[in-house]
């Protein structure tokens, strides 16, 4: 570009090729895409990838990588107060396809290419490795378990015939029988009344009574015969009882083993945060890629991306909180991209491609206040600013279909007085294969219910035409980004974006339309300050805004440095000798910035064994810890 740009040139957008490394392999620059006119492409917050659509002419330089799919497409924007060409996030494409009229003799070309974000839909869910042993030694360990328990009941009803048969003739009414290895513990675990009688495995099956306060040997002298059938059965209840201990141990391992693996067509996963879940995703289909030949990406590098968030801690560097642990299932075949958007429904992600950077965040992550340096406003770069409502979309009371067949009926809001229409409360439907009970519907539908429960929903969009003073869309603010805007009464509000399209020529100025959040959307936003009050379903800022403020300089990567909190203060006055003033010498000890996650009962069960060879007899199914692998993972990926 050059030095200086006016007009229609203070802003351009440049299309790089660049060939895909394999596995730990840099990308390589191939070349530039010449001549392209006609521009549009599309950001957006919903983790849906969204596609670039261009034209150029058959002959110009750099169409030839657009010829096969084998390159990766770079969109970048001219910043012109930095003078230098910047590469927003979701900037970067695959997968191109065309559309010529061959009866034109103009010699152009449109393509249409995805976001890269789509080679995830590529990669597919496959069962765990040594699925199959685990779960024919869990089938196996429940088969002997439920054999030892027939034995036990067998045992104890022959046992308890006999005792009750001995208790009647000594008299002893009201008692209870025990058999056991030992009985001196029996009366300080067990509630024992008067009169009962036990048989001591650990003593060839001696029998002993309770007389109120301690245990008394019983004599064989009368009904021998009886008794000593009675220290029989005793010692047999007793190893039929260790026996079915035992193999309830084994089949405790065995279930703990069979908590993540592959039954029915689906893949079943334990406790476990959206993080770990692809994280595993993600090393395993890296493997496979090695496997065929593709190269190693080692555990952070798969179809070329790299992840920045690992098992343990997310893009920004946050432990995964117990809070977004789940059970959650997903049928075999599942792709990595259903998956996100899965995940990114039920209210727990959000995502997106910084370069090469996979970015993995708890929903709402990617949320910043732009509202102080971006203001939308009609009469400087808004040209339109059109609204439409709808009322069809309206149910506070959703009937959700389980995986199971079930439906469960939840209510939204029933002591709003708005939801009771003059029709009644109005119904919806919502399918979720994870739907098990009331509870499960209620917490995995909260957010679609949410965004159906407003009886009138508004949605806002806004037209610009950027002028070289303007905040550049994708650069100054992005889709997450919360901004500005005047409405109707002049009031300003803020506003988060849920997509931005984005249409250049050469021969034209840059031109955006934003589409704003629906006016009665309650998105869970955390910033550092006090937030706006929620008036008629519109968010007002506190205090005032400044109608035209100084734009900041383009937003970094990188997050701002954490202050973690102080701990502890220490304070010492010091006179100086020569004019005897006093100072004051303050030190401050900082807590760690990372802190611990909350304490969690299922912390110290760790990841499962994947091998094929699993014996519950020997195994307990899992490795002593679940470690963190962020081992190799970049802190910034360079764009060229």
């Amino acid at each position: 570009m050059p030095d200086t740009l006016t007009g229609a040139n203070d802003h351009g957008m440049q299309l790089l090729a660049y060939t895909p490394g394999r596995g730990t392999q840099p990308m390589i620059n191939s070349g530039e895409v010449h001549n392209i006119r006609d521009v549009t492409v599309g950001y957006g917050s919903d983790g849906t990838p969204q596609s670039l659509q261009f034209t150029t002419t058959k002959d110009s330089p750099g169409a030839e990588y657009l010829q096969e799919p084998v390159y990766s497409f770079v969109l970048r924007l001219w910043d012109p107060r930095a003078q230098r060409w910047v590469e927003p996030v979701n900037s970067r494409f695959i997968f191109p396809s065309a559309t010529e009229d061959t009866a034109d003799e103009s010699n152009t070309i449109t393509y249409r290419l995805v976001s890269e974000l789509k080679v995830l839909d590529k990669v597919r869910l496959h069962r765990m490795a040594g699925d199959a042993a685990r779960n024919d030694a869990y089938d196996r360990a429940l088969e002997r378990y439920q054999d030892a328990e027939r034995d036990f009941d067998r045992e104890l009803r022959g046992f308890e015939d006999i005792a009750h048969r001995v208790k009647r003739r000594h008299g002893f009414w009201g008692g209870k029988v025990f058999a056991y290895r030992g009985v001196a513990w029996i009366n300080s675990s067990h509630s024992v009344p008067r009169g009962s009688i036990a048989s001591d495995a650990s003593r060839n099956g001696r029998l002993f009574y309770w007389n109120g306060s301690s245990w008394r040997g019983l004599s064989l002298a009368q009904w021998a015969d009886d008794k000593q059938t009675m220290r029989e059965r005793g010692v047999e209840v007793s190893k039929a009882r260790n026996l079915m201990n035992q193999r309830r141990q084994v089949l405790d391992r065995a279930e703990r083993g069979v908590r993540e693996t592959s039954r029915g067509g689906r893949r079943y996963f334990y406790n476990s945060a959206p993080g770990r879940t692809l994280a595993r995703f993600w090393k395993e289909e890296s493997g496979y890629d090695a496997e065929l030949g593709h190269g190693s990406g080692g555990a952070t590098i798969m179809k070329s991306l790299w992840r920045s968030f690992t098992n343990a801690r997310d893009s920004k560097g946050r432990n995964w909180t117990a809070a977004s642990r789940t059970h959650h299932e997903f049928a075999l075949g599942s792709s990595m991209l259903a998956m996100l958007q899965d995940f990114r429904q039920r209210g727990l992600v959000d995502y997106q491609l910084r370069g090469r950077a996979f970015d993995l965040v708890p929903r709402g992550g990617f949320e910043v206040d732009q509202s102080r340096r971006v203001i939308l406003q009609l009469g400087q770069d808004v040209e339109g600013a059109p609204e439409r409502w709808s009322t069809d979309h309206h149910y506070s009371v959703a009937v959700v279909v389980g995986g199971s067949g079930y439906s469960y009926r939840s209510v939204y809001g029933p002591t709003i007085a708005s939801n009771n229409t003059p029709w009644g409360f109005l119904a919806g439907a919502i399918s979720d294969n994870d739907v098990n009970s009331l509870h499960s519907a209620n917490n995995l539908t909260r957010e679609e219910r949410a965004a159906a429960n407003p009886r009138i929903k508004v949605e806002a969009s806004r037209s610009l035409v950027l002028s070289a003073s303007s905040a550049i869309p994708m650069i100054d603010y992005e889709p997450h980004h919360w901004i500005g805007v005047y409405d109707h009464d002049g009031s300003v509000s803020k506003r988060r974006i849920d997509h931005i399209a984005l249409t250049w020529s050469p021969d034209q100025p840059l031109r955006a339309v934003i589409t704003l959040d629906t006016r009665f959307q309650r998105a869970a936003v955390q910033y550092g300050r006090t937030l706006s009050k929620t008036l008629g379903g519109v968010d007002h800022l506190q205090g005032h805004i400044p109608i035209n403020p100084e734009l900041a300089p383009p937003l970094a990567w990188e997050e701002p440095p954490y202050a973690p909190p102080i701990t502890d203060v220490a304070a010492r006055v010091r006179f100086d000798p020569l004019t005897g003033q006093p100072s004051v010498i303050m030190t401050a000890q900082w807590s760690d910035a990372v802190l611990p996650e909350p304490e969690d009962p299922t912390a110290g069960e760790a990841e499962l064994l994947d091998t094929g060879d699993y014996d519950p007899e020997t195994d307990d199914g899992f490795e002593p810890g679940d470690p963190d692998d962020d081992e190799g993972i970049p802190e910034t990926v360079e764009v060229d």
